[in-house]
């Protein structure tokens, strides 16, 4: 059985041969091109807030997930915070929500997430990154009066972010989710 090697740390890189070296060089593409918004295949509406909001260049989350997203599979991405993993679904999802049409004020989305907060940052996105789309988004939460959540699900919501317990809470009380 082969044993992978053993893995580098900043302290070893000072103490690595010429011959390693060179094996690690000829590994990397001398001229990679960067990979910007546009060559993920979004729409001119989205690629319109993306640019309207300062991001030019995707991070590695979003350039590995945004392509597959809007194929509709599945995505399962894992980075550090404040890398755009928000954005990585939020963005593909609003070119994928442009392509169809609301029906008798259903959901076309339902987001859960764990926490208030979080649910709140994924609205922010959604207002930040869909504001050239006529798109509704309802937000339930906890701590916040149902009365007012339910008036904005009754209207109608392309986007329902929640919390499980808030939405299980409002559909026992209407049938939401």
């Amino acid at each position: 059985m082969r044993r992978l090697p053993k893995p580098r740390t900043s302290r070893d890189s000072q103490h690595v041969s010429s011959d390693e070296q060179t094996e690690i060089q000829a590994e990397t593409p001398v001229e990679a091109k960067e990979v910007t918004f546009a060559d993920l295949g979004l729409s001119q509406k989205v690629l319109s807030a993306v640019t309207d909001a300062g991001y030019t260049t995707p991070t590695p989350i979003q350039a590995g997930a945004i392509p597959h997203a809007l194929q509709g599979k599945d995505v399962l991405g894992i980075a550090q915070t404040g890398t755009g993993k928000t954005a990585a679904f939020v963005l593909p999802m609003i070119t994928r929500l442009e392509k169809g049409r609301a029906r008798a004020r259903m959901p076309r989305t339902l987001i859960l997430e764990p926490t208030r907060e979080l649910a709140a940052q994924v609205e922010e996105n959604f207002i930040k990154y869909g504001k050239n789309h006529r798109l509704t988004v309802a937000l339930l939460i906890g701590g916040v009066s149902f009365d007012e959540q339910e008036k904005k699900l009754e209207r109608g919501a392309d986007v329902l972010i929640a919390t499980p317990v808030a939405c299980s809470t409002i559909s026992s009380a209407a049938s939401c989710c």
